[in-house]
């Protein structure tokens, strides 16, 4: 198993994250969209890109904004 990232995603006044623990990239990808309730556009475009991939253990943080 993997940790596959995506950061600076789902901007609205900040950034968020989209992440998923899966076998693969088009795994993480199918697992995420099948848990996006967004705005209703459904696209989540931000997934064509190439996210980070950890195998190793990994921590990490991210601020809330507004």
């Amino acid at each position: 198993m993997k940790l596959f990232l995506w950061r600076e995603v789902l901007s609205d006044y900040t950034h968020g994250v989209m992440f998923a623990l899966a076998e693969d990239v088009e795994q993480a990808r199918s697992l995420i969209k099948a848990k996006y309730e967004g705005d209703g556009n459904g696209t989540l475009y931000e997934l064509a890109r190439e996210p980070e991939v950890f195998s190793e253990p990994f921590g990490f943080y991210l601020h809330g904004g507004g």
